[in-house]
């Protein structure tokens, strides 16, 4: 298929002046009211509309026992309303004629891309029609083939290369998909970011892919990560966000969990976990053996060595050096406790896996039998060093299970090679001083590190503690924002502090202030609603408002003179209610802000933060892996533990339902109802402005909802009649995802009767709204991976038969060769099944590669 450039297919410059003009009403007649039906008059309709009912259809599908329920009439009453908007809706059969006549006012969106538009028959997404989209795995978000990576199977926790991992389940279930090969991975689950928290979530497949080019990324404590330029990372962008690799640059954030928290097991003793992490340090399998320089450390291994496989161990003691070194020789029965441990040497050392499962106090006294045989402990500072790779990156794991963060550095010595230093600093020092130890001993003073919340984030919370608590000028003081200066967390949010980087416990201050600052806001707010508005009021709320009360009289049409003189003396009648609801408005626009930045603080402090170094691309030429999580967006990998990523056509069909109609467009607004976080204002902007639009106009076009379960998510149906019937002229509805909620609150098959049910009467509820009000839907869905299907691609869409024969186009979509995307359609009424190549750029959905 020929692949238009992208210029083709932008509109002309005229054409864009003609877009920039605000969105105008609807052109089409106002259809009859609900006023018009007999025996409803305007109590009867208030109480219809009151119950949500706006429209002939919703009465005309009602029992007559409902709407007399609803409406407070008789049933005979009912009955006649119910005949009467049946008549009205002209509900009969008509020929095919008449019919086609109904659908001359069907109106198409644009996707942005003729192919696109092409696939769908030519013009976009229909009105009165729901096309859905699922998309599958292998999306070349994927890490080279030495990346480590954590997950769990068998009970036990595996820390390894992400190629071992696939070669162990290859066996002869692989089979080609795409630009690769796929292999299905039932038992295995990961640790994953989904729903705004880290879960462990079953993997369905580990996909692997050859490339040309891989980015290598280097951060200041010690990642590694080698990745295609198409994987994401999360990081930090005046919020939490996804970034594409080929997009980092030095000084960006990355994050990484803030603590592995697992269900555990006992498969350890403390004592067995101590002589194991002794082993891992000081350990060597020919001979067989232990080599400390501790008597007090030798006669407990001796004792432990007796006590647990029932044998006295041989010691030599090695005088050759100043302090004595006691060389403990093991037996053969020892190794049933070693996880293969024994026959590792100082290169290849590794934690055994089922410590990584371990209850906390097993994982204290690994830590403290390896930190007293390999440690650098002194008052100020903690850190180990070794030789093998692995060894440094599941220590950075197993650390992490405790909720400390490690950096990993490499150290060369002429004589003996490169070693890798794992290294604690900052507050997270605090927690190692439970570290169960028999030797050394860990008490340093607590202090900051370079490693906390850094700049970049401290500067953007001061940016919104700007907007809606800070900047109270005027002439008369207020105490809003007011705080000591010797506070350390005042001093970050009025930029005061030059400090690189903050510690936990000023974050918690600095959510403090803006929680304790948004329930004086509210306070007042209920005053206002609950009390008559006066001078006295104005005098009593005045110290507390987090703005210059001169601003207002620009909206006042009055002076700032004048509105003083309301202050001083006294405050007109006809001017009370407009100036208390100018600061009732204010104020909810502050307090909007204060969640928007509590928010905000509560993501930010479920990760720890790294700052990117270096940014190279390589020649690779090799194998790139990835987990597909069908339920979550990432997990959890890299030489040091990292967040690694796993809607664009929505996101801009929301934009180009705003053209006018000969251009593609349905000259209305759009409705994004978001169910699982991915709407992003800040990539609606990019697409507007790549179009030369006003992203600001664009924007206030986009009525978006985050959904927060399903009954929410029904419930917004009926707002958006509402707002229909309220004059809005909204032609696009676009739900992400359909099923997410459906699926989260009905999991497991004993409720999947219960979820089809409720998933059936929302989907017919949208078709009705489609129908009635002329909207164009256009849905996602959730993917898995379909069990039975041996060969081919397992990819299934949730929601089965109900939401595919809803559904009147349906729409898969993959990732293509050069970075395109491909559309296929798999069921549509009236068109035949095909498949197109588009592209995702800064302006959208298009059909050629964005030019330079």
């Amino acid at each position: 298929m020929a692949v238009k450039t992208e210029k083709e297919t932008r509109p002309s410059v005229a054409e864009l002046k003609e877009i920039k003009e605000a969105v105008s009403e609807p052109n089409e007649e106002k259809g009859v009211k609900l006023t018009d039906l007999p025996g409803v008059g305007p109590a009867v309709s208030a109480k219809l509309e009151a119950a949500g009912i706006y429209d002939l259809m919703s009465v005309a599908v009602m029992t007559p026992t409902d709407l007399a329920e609803t409406a407070g009439v008789s049933a005979a009453v009912a009955r006649k309303i119910i005949q009467a908007s049946r008549k009205m809706l002209e509900l009969g059969f008509v020929d095919g004629t008449e019919y086609a006549k109904k659908r001359e006012n069907i109106h198409n969106i644009t996707t942005g891309s003729r192919n696109f538009d092409s696939l769908l028959g030519g013009k976009g997404v229909e009105s009165r029609s729901i096309t859905e989209a699922f998309g599958a795995f292998g999306s070349g978000k994927c890490v080279s083939k030495d990346t480590i990576v954590s997950y769990f199977n068998d009970a036990r926790m595996h820390v390894e290369q992400i190629q071992e991992t696939y070669d162990k389940y290859k066996g002869d279930n692989e089979f080609t998909f795409e630009e690769g090969t796929a292999v299905p991975v039932s038992t295995v689950k990961v640790l994953a970011w989904h729903n705004g928290k880290h879960e462990i979530m079953s993997a369905s497949h580990l996909y692997k892919e050859k490339v040309n080019k891989l980015v290598v990324i280097r951060t200041k404590r010690g990642r590694v990560l080698k990745v295609t330029g198409r994987h994401q990372l999360l990081g930090f962008d005046k919020g939490v966000r996804w970034k594409k690799a080929e997009l980092l640059k030095k000084g960006d954030l990355i994050a990484s969990p803030r603590e592995i928290n697992l269900i555990t097991e006992n498969c350890y003793s403390e004592d067995d976990a101590y002589f194991l992490g002794l082993f891992a340090a000081e350990g060597t399998g020919n001979p067989f053996s232990i080599s400390i320089g501790s008597k007090e450390i030798k006669d407990w291994v001796v004792n432990y060595i007796k006590e647990q496989f029932g044998y006295m161990p041989t010691v030599r003691e090695d005088k050759r050096h100043k302090n004595a070194l006691y060389i403990i020789l093991l037996r053969k029965n020892t190794s049933v406790i070693m996880d293969g441990l024994d026959k590792s040497n100082s290169s290849t050392k590794f934690i055994p896996e089922a410590i990584f499962l371990s209850p906390r106090e097993v994982i204290l006294s690994f830590l403290g039998g390896y930190f007293d045989g390999d440690g650098e402990v002194s008052d100020s500072d903690i850190s180990a060093t070794t030789k093998s790779s692995k060894l440094a990156a599941q220590l950075s794991y197993l650390l992490l299970r405790l909720g400390i963060s490690a950096s990993v550095k490499e150290r060369k010595n002429e004589k003996y090679g490169t070693f890798k230093v794992v290294r604690v600093s900052g507050e997270d020092r605090e927690k190692l001083k439970e570290i169960k130890f028999k030797l050394k001993n860990f008490n340093p003073s607590i202090k900051n590190s370079a490693y906390g919340y850094s700049r970049e984030i401290i500067s953007f919370i001061s940016q919104l503690y700007r907007e809606c608590i800070g900047g109270n000028r005027g002439r008369l003081r207020k105490i809003a924002g007011k705080f000591s200066i010797q506070i350390t967390a005042y001093q970050n949010l009025t930029n005061r502090s030059h400090a690189k980087a903050i510690n936990s416990k000023t974050l918690n201050e600095i959510e403090k202030i803006f929680s304790s600052q948004k329930d004086v806001y509210i306070s007042i707010l209920n005053k206002l609603k609950h009390e008559n508005f006066s001078i006295e009021v104005l005098k009593e709320i005045y110290p507390n408002l987090p703005f210059a009360f001169s601003n207002l009289a620009e909206n006042m049409n009055i002076k700032k003179k004048s509105i003083r003189n309301y202050y001083n003396r006294k405050i007109p009648e006809n001017k009370l209610e407009l100036l208390k609801n100018l600061i009732i408005n204010e104020l909810k626009t502050r307090v909007d802000t204060i969640y928007l930045a509590l928010e905000l603080i509560s993501e930010i402090k479920m990760f720890n933060w790294d700052v990117v170094e270096s940014v190279d691309v390589i020649d690779y030429n090799d194998y790139v892996y990835d987990f597909v999580v069908p339920e979550g967006h990432s997990f959890v990998g890299g030489n040091m533990p990292t967040m690694m990523h796993n809607t664009q056509v929505g996101l801009t069909l929301a934009v180009n339902v705003q053209f006018p109609i000969d251009m593609g467009g349905a000259n209305g607004k759009c409705v994004f109802i978001d169910t699982e976080g991915t709407f992003r204002p800040a990539r609606i902007k990019q697409i507007a402005e790549k179009l030369n639009l006003n992203p600001e106009k664009v924007l206030k076009n986009i009525f978006v909802a985050r959904a927060f379960n399903s009954d929410h998510q029904i419930l917004l149906l009926d707002k958006v009649s509402e707002m229909i019937k309220n004059g809005e002229p909204i032609k696009l509805m676009i739900i992400d995802s359909l099923t997410a909620h459906f699926r989260a609150e009905f999991s497991g098959r004993g409720m999947l009767a219960d979820r089809q049910q409720k998933l059936n009467r929302y989907i017919h509820n949208l078709m009705k709204l489609a129908e009635t009000y002329n909207l164009a839907v256009y849905v996602t869905n959730q993917v898995m991976a379909n069990p039975a299907q041996m060969f081919g691609d397992p990819t299934t869409a949730i929601g089965g038969h109900i939401v595919g024969h809803a559904s009147t186009y349906r729409i898969y979509l993959r990732r293509g060769k050069q970075g395109s995307r491909v559309a296929k359609m798999i069921d549509s009424p009236n068109l035949p099944d095909n498949e197109c190549v588009f592209f995702v750029t800064d302006a959208g959905v298009v059909d050629g590669k964005e030019e330079d």
